[in-house]
């Protein structure tokens, strides 16, 4: 019998932790040279959307004490509020995102589900003054606070999963990371960098936790039907372009259908097997009843015959 599942979804929580409300609700306005910028972005936050920024914890807590009871729970990132611009690189940002995920791993504990945001991996500021992706952003994001890149959440016949978009599109990106302040902007050869981080961050690990599962025991040490590796590990291929991963990605896609095709496998044999057992005992049922009939006559009549 299927059942129901209740999936609470919060996103954009702009935490702010003691470091980044030190550093004032004017951040944004106070580093913008040009008087007519400034400015607009001063009405824009006075009129249009939030006027202290560093003053929203409470929605958080309001969401903590007033969710229902759920299976799962949905994080869509920006746990800070990225004063900084560059993401989780920068201490008091991290700070935020750390009060903020302790909080909600706290309440729900291995029901949660995180997801990147953009203020995780630094993004330019609303005016393009400052700012953009950093490297250490996202591997702090993975090492520290344990943000997974891809996950999956099987549902009865849905399927729920997360990837990180900014990844996808990210040569569209590169350009935000060629800010002046940034310690360790790109090189000329920036995207054959940033794939080979990525390689060495991202693909390496997440090829290797498939390696490890699928040289277990299926059925035994790991359950085929819902491992979640092989896409894990197609996504983290596929969000490097070069030719020379095209045979690992072939690779890759070659055992993950393997695997389904012994899973779909595994379900015929079954279904078979049922429907041999099922025809035997009714054949077994048939055949018996005869021999209960003549048992049943010949007990009734030895009790008919007089002692």
């Amino acid at each position: 019998m299927s059942r129901r599942f209740q999936i609470a979804v919060l996103s954009d929580i702009h935490y702010a932790g003691p470091r980044e409300q030190a550093v004032g609700d004017d951040y944004e306005t106070r580093v913008i040279a040009n008087p007519f910028l400034r400015r607009v972005l001063r009405l824009y936050r006075e009129h249009i959307w939030l006027r202290y920024p560093l003053r929203q914890n409470g929605q958080l807590d309001r969401f903590l004490a007033s969710v229902p009871e759920v299976d799962f729970v949905i994080a869509n990132g920006d746990y800070s509020c990225n004063t900084s611009a560059v993401g989780l690189s920068d201490d008091t940002a991290m700070e935020s995102a750390q009060l903020c995920i302790s909080k909600l791993r706290g309440k729900f504990d291995e029901r949660l589900r995180l997801s990147f945001g953009d203020h995780e991996l630094g993004k330019l500021r609303l005016m393009g003054t400052r700012g953009g992706l950093r490297l250490k952003s996202w591997e702090r994001g993975l090492a520290e606070l344990g943000i997974r890149p891809f996950w999956r959440i099987d549902l009865g016949n849905y399927v729920l999963f997360n990837c990180v978009s900014t990844l996808i599109a990210l040569p569209v990106f590169d350009p935000d990371a060629q800010d002046p302040d940034n310690a360790d902007p790109p090189p000329a050869d920036g995207v054959a960098k940033r794939d080979h981080d990525l390689l060495e961050a991202s693909v390496k690990p997440t090829v290797q936790r498939l390696i490890t599962k699928t040289s277990l025991v299926p059925g035994l040490d790991w359950d085929a039907t819902s491992y979640t590796e092989g896409n894990e590990a197609l996504m983290a291929l596929g969000s490097i372009s070069h030719p020379k991963l095209k045979p690992a990605i072939d690779a890759v896609q070659r055992g993950v259908q393997a695997i389904t095709t012994y899973i779909k496998t595994n379900e015929t044999n079954a279904t078979a097997v049922t429907n041999s057992l099922e025809a035997a005992m009714q054949k077994l049922s048939q055949a018996q009843t005869p021999y209960i009939d003549e048992v049943e006559k010949e007990m009734a009549a030895q009790q008919e015959q007089p002692k």
